[in-house]
């Protein structure tokens, strides 16, 4: 079975479960990666989230795509 390709988008759902409790959190905004001269490494993409438990929340793309793929958060792309 191959890995079904994600791509995000401002206004993407996301679930994760929470003791069995669903919370929801929505895609804000992207940030690109950049190269961070003061601590001299790459930072990679991260995007903002609106939900959570949080106003705003940034969190990395990698780590999103990951969590979809072990089933832990659910994803759900806004329509075109």
């Amino acid at each position: 079975m191959s890995k079904k390709k994600i791509k995000f988008r401002v206004g993407d759902l996301l679930v994760k479960y929470d003791n069995g409790i669903p919370e929801q959190a929505i895609l804000h905004k992207k940030h690109s990666p950049y190269f961070n001269e003061e601590k001299e490494r790459k930072i990679p993409a991260m995007w903002e989230l609106l939900g959570w438990g949080f106003q705003y929340h940034k969190i990395l793309e990698s780590f999103l795509k990951t969590q979809i793929e072990k089933e832990l958060i659910d994803y759900y792309p806004a329509k075109k």
